[in-house]
């Protein structure tokens, strides 16, 4: 089954609540983009139209989400909204003026909710056991289910940014069966516990005989040890040798052209793992998280946790 963005927007577009959802405000990409997902299908379910909020978004070359996929709904950019539009607290003025300009601009454009509004809501009171109907898309899937189909409808490349991944994907020269392994350093240490990578190996080696492996990891020791320790296998990667671990304040220091070309490397890791046999990794990671919303639960061996859940 696949989801229409024309049938979306003619049902998103009648609902007269509104929320205008910042993506990009403070966290990683695929944190922005899996709480966006869960807005998106919280906002179907309570009848809220959902409205985009982008052109600021921390990974904004120029157009914020359209600078790498197509529209798939209305936006509301204005500087001032994007400055005060955050997912945790409600805004500090820097001065009466911009608290009289931005409650003007609600009532102007009728909005009802900011992110701040919902965010906790749309991560807690959604349960990843109940069935959600939303008839009028033909969703009537758990959480997780439903997700994965809106997921499918939104992630459509813009052209240029397809053919450069196209053309990433294609120097990677890995061939099925293979299993996607996510490896996660650097500041991931802030949120959960680093593991060692020989566990990932022996979870893959529980589940299958595949010895060709994509491994996504921002560090290129982990790679070079993988290698090295387990001969038998085939690794690929899109790492650099560079790279010895993801920070957000230092890919939030790079020019916007590197930050860019950071961003396509990651979509093309991204979209190697979807389409392997066995995706094995963390899903208190954010890409571990956002596979659920690509693959089949059975095809996800999870590091830290059994099954799927909110990060």
């Amino acid at each position: 089954m696949e989801l229409n963005v024309k049938d979306y927007n003619r049902l998103n577009n009648r609902f007269k609540k509104k929320l205008v959802f910042r993506v990009g405000e403070s966290a990683g990409f695929f944190s922005e983009y899996n709480n966006m997902l869960l807005a998106i299908h919280y906002c179907l379910v309570h009848k809220i139209r959902f409205v985009l909020n982008s052109r600021d978004a921390n990974f904004s070359i120029n157009r914020g989400w359209q600078d790498f996929f197509r529209p798939f709904c209305n936006e509301h950019n204005y500087s001032l909204l994007s400055g005060y539009n955050y997912r945790f607290g409600k805004p500090n003025y820097k001065s009466k003026k911009d608290r009289y300009l931005y409650n003007l601009y609600k009532r102007v454009k009728n909005i009802d909710y900011f992110t701040y509004d919902l965010f906790r809501k749309i991560r807690t009171e959604q349960d990843l056991n109940a069935y959600y109907l939303i008839e009028e898309l033909n969703l009537n899937g758990k959480l997780l289910d439903n997700c994965r189909l809106l997921h499918r409808m939104i992630w459509k490349y813009q052209p240029q940014i397809q053919e450069e991944i196209n053309k990433l994907k294609n120097t990677i020269g890995i061939k099925t069966p293979y299993i996607g392994f996510h490896i996660r350093s650097g500041d991931k240490f802030k949120e959960y516990e680093l593991l060692d990578p020989d566990i990932y190996i022996t979870k893959a080696q529980q589940h299958s005989n595949i010895r060709n492996a994509y491994v996504l990891t921002d560090n290129y020791e982990v790679f070079t040890s993988l290698k090295s320790k387990y001969p038998d296998w085939n690794f690929f990667t899109l790492c650099k040798e560079s790279e010895c671990g993801y920070f957000h304040k230092d890919f939030l220091k790079k020019n916007k052209e590197e930050q860019k070309n950071d961003l396509i490397k990651l979509f093309a890791s991204m979209d190697i793992l979807e389409s392997g046999d066995y995706f094995v990794g963390t899903f208190s990671s954010n890409p571990g998280m956002n596979m659920g919303f690509r693959m089949d639960s059975s095809k996800m061996v999870g590091i830290d946790y059994d099954n799927w859940l909110i990060w």
